[in-house]
């Protein structure tokens, strides 16, 4: 579901609520991480 983070697209790794925005951010050795994330409640 999430091949861009844990490379595997059967793994659920993180859950996306609808209608969210979310910044990723990848280090040095390529690995993929959640840096913030906004909910419609937040906007």
């Amino acid at each position: 579901m999430f091949p861009l983070i844990c490379g595997d697209e059967e793994r659920k790794v993180v859950e996306f609520q609808m209608g969210g925005v979310v910044c990723l951010e990848r280090d040095a050795e390529g690995s993929w991480a959640v840096r913030w994330a906004l909910t419609p409640e937040l906007v």
